[in-house]
């Protein structure tokens, strides 16, 4: 799955414009709303004017991406904790194979004891 992580305050701000039932068309001029526009997240429009030194955006709706970034949040840190788990698993069934390849030698000297046993 590829997933971005945005950093908090773009993430607190995208929460924002989610709770709000309808986006009015306010001006922003903030480095949060231009990084959640240029990501993909929002829509928006840039409407400096050439003599304002600082960008000034237009925010026109939240994109599909945007709507469902929280969801695929969660989704993306389950299937992380899935992966984990999956790691775990590999490590101690390696331990154990390697335990008992380890073991060899031992349970042929004592086989080998038994015959001998038997033998006599």
């Amino acid at each position: 799955m590829d997933f971005k992580y945005l950093d908090n305050e773009s993430e607190q701000k995208l929460k924002e414009f989610l709770s709000c039932n309808n986006i009015t068309y306010n001006k922003f001029n903030d480095r949060v709303i231009e990084n959640l526009i240029n990501l993909g997240y929002l829509k928006g429009e840039d409407i400096s004017p050439i003599s304002e030194s600082h960008t000034c955006y237009v925010v026109i709706d939240i994109t599909q991406k945007g709507k469902s970034y929280f969801e695929m949040k969660k989704r993306y840190e389950k299937e992380q904790k899935r992966i984990t788990h999956k790691d775990w698993w590999i490590a101690i069934i390696s331990a154990l194979i390697g335990a008992l390849i380890g073991l060899i030698p031992t349970i042929a000297h004592w086989i080998e004891t038994i015959f001998q046993k038997n033998n006599d």
